[in-house]
């Protein structure tokens, strides 16, 4: 009797199998992508000594925060420093803001005992003190802030935004560091009572040293005794020079507010 050869192959994988391999292959790519999403999340958390971007719709503007050292421990509530950059930093992109002044320092190792916030102001658009207030609000519902401790700076346009937060909500800041910025004479009886170090380069060609030099002699026409730091030889950027002076920080925790922030616009006392 003649045996028909078996021309099949037993090697062959069914359908069933095949099914098998891709489920299998689909899982190990949506676990890899969830990973990634976890690694990602886990790298964009504040962390004490670490810069980081937030984009938050309970704050008016995006921002980078850092946590100093030795954040976590505990229930101590920090110092809270907000840094309004100047025209040139506006846009989208958080990036930008971290390109200069306060921001690069802390990049690059610099040690502050405080929170600092820079929010990014959106092209097209200046800081308003509404805004800035807002967003002061809203980090204190994310972050153990002293609010006896909230304190104002920035350079350019963002110089002349701490002046105006601060003529708004005197009684909101413990002090205010205004670099190349200006406002009118006029605002100096208000700040008068407000801890004020501002400063300005002799050869600013973009801001005259004047619209902070007639402020400051405002403030002490009108009882203030606010400082004045004027750069002989250096023009506008004179920001990164600002915050790499330690005796500058060492001022700043000299001042607090008296009793719980006002946003009245009540004066602080000294």
């Amino acid at each position: 009797m003649t045996q028909t050869p078996n021309t099949g192959s037993a090697a062959t994988p069914g359908r069933g199998h095949t099914l098998e391999v891709l489920l299998a292959a689909a899982s190990l790519l949506l676990a890899t992508q969830l990973g990634w999403i976890v690694v990602e999340y886990w790298a964009s958390l504040p962390a004490p000594g670490r810069q980081v971007e937030i984009r938050s719709p309970d704050a008016p503007y995006p921002y980078l925060v850092f946590l100093p050292e030795g954040y976590a421990a505990g229930d101590r509530k920090w110092p809270l420093i907000l840094h309004l950059h100047g025209s040139g930093e506006r846009g989208h992109d958080l990036r930008a803001v971290r390109t200069t002044s306060l921001p690069r320092l802390l990049d690059k190792g610099r040690k502050v005992p405080a929170i600092v916030v820079s929010p990014q102001c959106p092209p097209g658009e200046t800081w308003t003190g509404d805004a800035i207030v807002a967003l002061a609000d809203a980090l204190a519902r994310r972050f153990a802030i002293d609010q006896r401790r909230l304190y104002a700076t920035g350079y350019s346009m963002g110089g002349y935004a701490t002046w105006e937060v601060g003529w708004m909500f005197p009684g909101r800041f413990a002090a205010i560091v205004p670099i190349c910025g200006g406002g009118p004479a006029a605002w100096g009886p208000r700040l008068a009572s407000l801890p004020t170090w501002a400063f300005h380069g002799a050869r600013d060609d973009a801001v005259p040293p004047d619209e902070t030099i007639k402020l400051v002699e405002a403030m002490r026409q009108a009882g203030g005794t606010p400082r004045l730091t004027i750069y002989d030889n250096l023009g506008h950027g004179i920001w990164d020079q600002v915050y790499a002076t330690n005796e500058l920080y060492e001022w700043l925790w000299t001042h607090e507010t008296p009793a719980e922030p006002d946003d009245t616009g009540s004066s602080n006392e000294r």
